[in-house]
């Protein structure tokens, strides 16, 4: 499975348009009811991704976005603002981890209250996103092409 997602995110990733608005999806109440979905600050989050080994961890943010701050390693970039990740939903496994990320923690929570809803089992949220990662001192990859 994880190599059918691997597929699906090269493809998406040679479509996806340089143009980004970070607009969109904020931060409104998406997060905070998205509580049961594993709501999870940086080292807990860097503590799950160690502990799993099947995990699907998705970057949500723009291109732009990936400029500024580079993805964490392992992470599929599928821009939410473009609706890349509601296309490649119906393909992931309700029983895999899904680990989300965005810059701040408004898209992710939002995806994260989408894949519950959908009656996935193991959704794991960033909480206050990538920018909370870096200001934790935890590294993240230099963004390529």
């Amino acid at each position: 499975m994880k190599n059918i997602f691997q597929i699906v995110f090269a493809v998406f990733m040679l479509f996806q348009l340089a143009a980004c608005s970070s607009g969109g999806a904020g931060n409104g109440g998406a997060k905070g009811s998205s509580s049961d979905a594993g709501l999870l600050g940086p080292q807990d989050f860097q503590n799950k991704l160690n502990e799993l080994n099947d995990e699907i961890l998705i970057d949500l943010r723009t291109h732009a976005e990936l400029h500024q701050i580079g993805p964490l390693a392992g992470a599929s970039n599928l821009d939410f603002n473009a609706g890349r990740f509601e296309r490649v939903l119906p393909q992931l496994n309700k029983q895999q981890p899904i680990m989300l990320y965005c810059a701040s923690g408004g898209r992710s929570g939002e995806a994260a209250k989408m894949l519950k809803e959908q009656g996935f089992t193991k959704v794991y949220d960033l909480d206050g996103g990538v920018q909370a990662w870096k200001s934790a001192g935890l590294p993240v990859r230099a963004h390529s092409h």
